[in-house]
């Protein structure tokens, strides 16, 4: 029995380690391309970090990498809170409404990247070009409502938050600061990990910023499409900067998991 469980671990081992490494290897090599000058011939030539000097020393990064993280942060602070204030009359005032809601979340996976782009354009193509950030705002609202909604009413139901309240008005308390004061509170972490999560799905966004916004805004997959144009290598630094800071984010919202398993 050792024996067969010995072989066993060491298949498990043998394809995990294959499938780390085809996972890997497509950013190691870009990653070892940005350090390169140039790479025509079998090996990469002129070793350099002047394409990170350079992007980081370029305000038309700095400015996409700023209004990326605005425009990811924005519309999931604002569908947060919405969906919190729905889940409280969810639970406590219409509770036969919730049919309606999922159905509306269900919608805008019908309707994403360009035919959601350009149904608001359409729809308000008579707006001046200064509302076209409040725009984009609203469009990824509705592509990441779908993500929050299913994340928090998880949470709250994870943590049972109609007892708590029941329990709540029981002792005399408000039934809304109880919601605020306790339910959400004890679900924080793991809304918290949704809310990340939904940034991280805005970060890799292109058509619709791109649809709505126009030249007016860039984000960071704008700044790559545009690099990519001009220096193969210095796209590969873009592409690296883009996956670290994505990398940190998705190790944030794990590293929050851990900790609320290992309290449990």
């Amino acid at each position: 029995m050792d024996a067969v469980k010995k072989k066993k671990s060491i298949t498990s081992g043998i394809i995990l380690t294959v499938l780390t490494v085809l996972l890997l290897l497509p950013a190691v090599v870009v990653f070892i391309y940005s350090l390169f000058e140039n790479w025509t011939g079998i090996l990469p030539k002129g070793l350099t970090l002047n394409n990170y000097i350079v992007l980081f020393r370029d305000t038309g990064f700095l400015k996409a990498l700023g209004q990326t993280v605005l425009l990811s942060l924005i519309p999931v602070a604002i569908m947060s809170v919405l969906i919190l204030l729905a889940m409280y009359a969810l639970i406590f005032v219409t509770p036969r409404m919730e049919w309606f809601i999922r159905i509306l979340a269900l919608i805008p996976y019908a309707f994403q990247g360009v035919i959601l782009s350009l149904s608001v354009l359409g729809l308000y193509r008579n707006a001046p070009m200064d509302i076209r950030n409040l725009l984009l705002i609203g469009t990824y609202s509705i592509v990441i409502f779908p993500v929050l909604y299913q994340n928090i009413k998880n949470s709250i139901s994870s943590v049972d938050g109609r007892t708590m309240i029941e329990n709540a008005v029981l002792l005399g308390a408000d039934p809304f600061r109880a919601y605020m004061g306790i339910v959400v509170p004890s679900a924080g972490r793991n809304i918290l990990s949704g809310a990340m999560l939904s940034v991280t799905l805005l970060l890799g966004d292109y058509v619709v910023v791109r649809n709505m916004a126009g030249r007016g805004v860039s984000n960071l997959q704008i700044y790559l499409y545009q690099s990519m144009k001009s220096s193969a290598s210095r796209a590969s630094a873009v592409f690296v900067v883009i996956n670290i800071f994505t990398f940190l984010i998705i190790s944030l919202v794990l590293r929050s998991g851990e900790k609320k398993s290992r309290r449990k």
